[in-house]
């Protein structure tokens, strides 16, 4: 599912870049006079979303189709606490 949400945004992003460059490849050819088909512009920006949105899917594919990794949380063991030892020598009295 979360390729699947990844493949949509490369989409979404992808028509939003082509349908606004051939909106302003509209407009300029306007300003100069260049009279072209509404038609050919829409089928000039679903193209370039198809070949962009695959190509961006095509190099993008070792991260999204890519297994997750597992995360393995590291249970902290509680510091133990060490008994203290007397190193003193206790002399011994010699029974005689």
């Amino acid at each position: 599912m979360n390729s699947f949400k990844g493949i949509l945004r490369i989409f979404i992003k992808s028509a939003i870049i082509c349908f606004s460059i051939t909106f302003v490849m509209a407009i300029v050819n306007l300003i100069m006079g260049i009279h072209i088909g509404l038609r050919y512009y829409f089928m000039m920006a679903t193209v370039l979303t198809v070949c962009l949105s695959s190509g961006l899917v095509l190099l993008n594919s070792r991260r999204l189709f890519a297994a997750r990794p597992k995360v393995i949380k590291k249970v902290k063991r509680a510091p133990v606490k060490k008994t203290q030892v007397s190193h003193t020598r206790v002399q011994r009295r010699k029974i005689s």
